[in-house]
């Protein structure tokens, strides 16, 4: 999963190990900011059909790298809040916090993204409706179940950046 995402992003994981010294993962990732003349080749179709409206995004899942990324895809044109934690995001929705788009992965060790689902749907049904579960393809029979009952977007890790802006564009639509 891992050499995928930072394949998807432009970038390469290599690996050395030695016996009875350990393993060394090296990540490099292209650079973030964007020259002048790659923000000006930009096409038509990069702009964003919904541009002057931002999106309140909530972004759960228990591996920082996957909510970084996705904090990082969404944080120039939207107000992201993200966790690794989802029992913290069942309190920010507790509290009141109102999000357009949820993205949330189904897989996770203290509150699993369908019972955050069931959680959030006794506060707010609609935001309930409006959760994307993610997923690396591991299911337990309780999640294949909540997914086959549930007629929630599901999008299966890794995923393309694009896929992520194209929901939230259909969400403020």
């Amino acid at each position: 999963i891992c050499d995928r995402i930072v394949s998807d992003l432009g970038g390469k994981i290599r690996v050395t190990s030695e016996v009875g010294r350990g393993t060394t993962f090296v990540v490099a990732l292209r650079p973030a900011a964007t020259t002048d003349a790659q923000a000006s080749s930009g096409s038509a179709s990069d702009a964003a059909p919904k541009a002057n409206l931002r999106a309140r995004i909530l972004v759960v899942d228990d591996e920082a790298l996957v909510v970084n990324i996705l904090r990082r895809t969404f944080a120039k044109s939207h107000e992201v809040s993200a966790t690794t934690n989802s029992s913290e995001a069942l309190e920010w929705v507790r509290n009141g916090q109102r999000f357009d788009v949820v993205f949330c992965d189904l897989m996770m060790p203290q509150l699993p993204g369908w019972e955050l689902h069931a959680e959030i749907e006794k506060i707010d049904a609609e935001l309930a409706s409006r959760m994307v579960f993610m997923t690396g393809g591991a299911f337990t029979p309780a999640a294949r179940g909540f997914l086959d009952r549930v007629p929630n977007r599901r999008i299966e890790k890794p995923f393309d950046t694009g896929l992520l802006k194209a929901i939230v564009d259909e969400r403020l639509s």
